[in-house]
């Protein structure tokens, strides 16, 4: 997986120049991985792997941000 080139730093639900829309699309293109990443996390249990998927989620967040913004 490729990491973003800069790193994720300010809360999505703040951001003005993203609509609701924009999540929703993002969402629906990344729903099955997401549901696939916390199952996994699930089997795996601790704090650790969900510390893991939070930071996963945040990285692909923080790269849909940066596509959005230059398309």
């Amino acid at each position: 997986m490729n990491k973003p080139s800069k790193p994720f730093t300010k809360d999505v639900a703040t951001d003005p120049e993203l609509s609701g829309a924009d999540l929703d699309a993002w969402l629906s293109r990344n729903e099955d991985a997401l549901e696939a990443l916390v199952a996994e996390a699930d089997a795996q249990g601790g704090e650790r792997s969900v510390l893991d998927v939070e930071k996963l989620i945040a990285e692909e967040t923080s790269r849909f941000l940066q596509v959005q913004r230059k398309a």
